[in-house]
């Protein structure tokens, strides 16, 4: 646990497409079998038969690895014609380990998008993705139409939802609470919501959480005032849990720092009362 501030980050584009106007992204979705977690060069040999055309590889991701489960590489090249692609998918086959093959042709010019994977999962639980427009509708625009009470609404929310991240962590950390708040520092900034210190936990007692660039504070930047109100409660929903304090009556969260008032970060404080 640290109160330092964040490193530089770098921004992070997610999505399993490319859009490049002028080119002719063609995908390629390869299986691979289970073993191949644990060989070398097989990366190589499939790049090879890219480079050995004179063909660029435009984007690539490959699946978390699941001991004993297939492995699957999602591969985006430059590929100007439906003869090339066949070609190429019948290479890739020969490569030891490779299981399958299936061909992605792009939807328009210059824009071709994975069609395989749904739904998106992360760490074995089903996982969507809210971009600014939808976020910012949900946040601020319901906060503007309903008022004040739509922020005592957004805080219960979030302690729940802190209290079943808690729960759902115990799975990869246990009952350790170093170990959970180091879970949920990087999780926080895996799934997007902002970049999460720990800066003290007594299990019992208090918490102080640091959040950098906070998703829903920035949406109020310049406002003058504390705005964190579904953080706020993610985090005393959290703190909550792993304290063993079941009435949210039991919990107290103050936002001391805002982003959306010019601080540098927003600095949650809970407390058992």
């Amino acid at each position: 646990m640290s109160g330092s501030p964040p490193s530089e980050f770098i921004p992070y584009e997610v999505g399993r497409f490319v859009h490049l106007p002028g080119h002719s992204p063609v995908g390629f979705l390869i299986k691979l079998a289970p073993q191949a977690l644990k060989i070398y060069g097989i990366l190589e040999k499939i790049a090879h038969v890219f480079a050995s055309r004179n063909i660029s590889i435009l984007h690539l991701k490959m699946s978390r690895p699941v001991p004993g489960k297939p492995l699957y590489m999602l591969l985006f090249a430059d590929v100007r014609s439906g003869d090339t692609s066949r070609e190429l998918k019948g290479e890739i086959e020969r490569v030891e380990y490779v299981d399958e093959v299936a061909i992605i042709e792009p939807r328009f010019d210059g824009f071709a998008t994975d069609k395989f994977f749904f739904p998106l999962a992360m760490a074995g639980s089903r996982a969507v993705i809210l971009r600014r427009p939808l976020y910012e509708g949900l946040i601020k625009g319901l906060r503007s139409e309903l008022g004040s009470g739509y922020e005592a609404l957004l805080y219960y929310m979030g302690v729940e939802m802190g209290r079943r991240a808690l729960r759902d962590h115990q799975r990869i950390a246990g009952s350790d609470p170093v170990r959970l708040a180091a879970v949920i520092e990087e999780f926080f900034r895996l799934v997007g919501f902002g970049v999460l210190r720990i800066v003290a936990l007594e299990v019992g007692s208090r918490c102080v959480a640091r959040v950098y660039e906070c998703f829903e504070c920035e949406l109020f930047k310049g406002s003058g005032e504390c705005t964190s109100h579904l953080v706020r409660g993610m985090i005393a929903g959290w703190f909550a849990e792993v304290s063993g304090i079941s009435s949210v009556d039991g919990i107290r969260a103050v936002e001391v720092s805002c982003i959306a008032r010019g601080d540098p970060y927003c600095e949650i404080v809970v407390m058992a009362t």
